[in-house]
């Protein structure tokens, strides 16, 4: 209770109060408040010589801790590796390295295509991927490609701008030149391959090594080979079947005494 003319001391709320005014049903008190650090004058009231509570006093606020830093990547961190270009598709496929967030969300890729300075499209790859295939580019030009990373936050990161060109399909082998038809030897003009009044010399050997490996037809086909030069103009064909090393060397040394200058041997 306070039961004190204005200006005396009492006790208010457990503490020593000091009565400013009186009235007939309350009466009005300052505490001194003796807090650390200092809270300043508190007027209460006393209603019919009941001490009402004053609101508790509110705490100082407590400094909060700074919020830790995020970042997206470290630019070394985050590049393109390569770019494969399909030639003749119109087709490239950028592989990089991930971005690594700190302190945040990575939450998806961009890609953007540029001949020049102007835009040609715009790719958006989810954030687990780390190569993307880009179609649709016009073959014989030039690209600037740029790949971004972006997270929570509104953070981004960008890699270093990489320009390819995109070539052109590989132009086709030339077609073979078509094969001069051939005439069977027999067949021809001899004129046209060894006229008689020229000195031809020939000489032909069918071997066919008689014995466990003996072949079949050596000897037919020297036959026939002769009998095609001598109509084909030769003015002295030597057909020789079956020889060894010593005959063959006789054979040749034969034909080439044979042999004038201006002469044709075969």
């Amino acid at each position: 209770h306070v039961r004190a003319p204005s200006g005396s001391t009492s006790i208010y709320d457990g503490r020593e109060a000091t009565v400013i005014s009186l009235h007939k049903t309350k009466c009005t008190v300052r505490l001194e408040d003796d807090g650390n650090p200092p809270r300043g004058t508190i007027t209460g009231m006393i209603n019919k010589g009941w001490c009402i509570p004053l609101p508790p006093s509110p705490e100082p606020p407590r400094p909060s801790s700074p919020p830790p830093t995020a970042f997206l990547t470290k630019p070394a961190n985050f590049r393109v590796i390569s770019i494969k270009v399909d030639s003749g598709k119109g087709a490239a496929t950028l592989s990089w390295m991930a971005a690594q967030p700190t302190n945040c969300v990575l939450q998806r890729y961009s890609i953007k295509y540029m001949i020049g300075n102007e835009l040609q499209g715009r790719e958006t790859p989810d954030a687990n991927a780390t190569s993307h295939r880009i179609t649709g580019l016009s073959c014989g030009e030039c690209y600037t490609f740029q790949i971004a990373a972006h997270a929570t936050g509104g953070l981004t990161a960008r890699a270093t701008s990489i320009a390819v060109e995109v070539p052109h399909p590989p132009a086709p082998p030339p077609a073979p030149a078509p094969e001069p038809p051939v005439s069977p030897v027999g067949m021809a003009d001899p004129n046209t391959i060894c006229p008689k009044t020229t000195k031809s010399y020939a000489l032909v050997i069918g071997n066919n090594y008689p014995g466990e490996n003996e072949l079949k037809s050596c000897v037919n086909d020297a036959n026939a080979v002769g009998a095609a030069l001598d109509q084909a103009g030769f003015i002295d064909v030597t057909v020789a079947h079956n020889l060894d090393a010593v005959s063959i060397k006789r054979a040749l040394r034969e034909l080439r005494d044979k042999a004038t200058e201006g002469s044709v041997v075969l």
